[in-house]
């Protein structure tokens, strides 16, 4: 969300922008932090990335994950 910290609030605006909400289009999102494994898209593949890393997986405790 822009506020500089790693929060549930991000994953609920990337959910919301996956699912094409019309709040949360591409430009009102911070592209460069939505895409958490870094290969140059916004996917749910990033969104699965963000939880994992907010439920505390330790092989996701690095964002990007690569």
């Amino acid at each position: 969300n822009g506020d500089g910290e790693i929060t549930p609030v991000d994953k609920t605006v990337l959910a919301r922008h996956l699912a094409g909400w019309e709040a949360y289009t591409a430009d009102k999102i911070n592209y460069a932090a939505a895409d958490v494994n870094d290969d140059g898209s916004v996917t749910p593949v990033d969104k699965t990335v963000l939880a994992r890393h907010l439920a505390g997986w330790e092989a996701y405790a690095t964002l990007p994950f690569k």
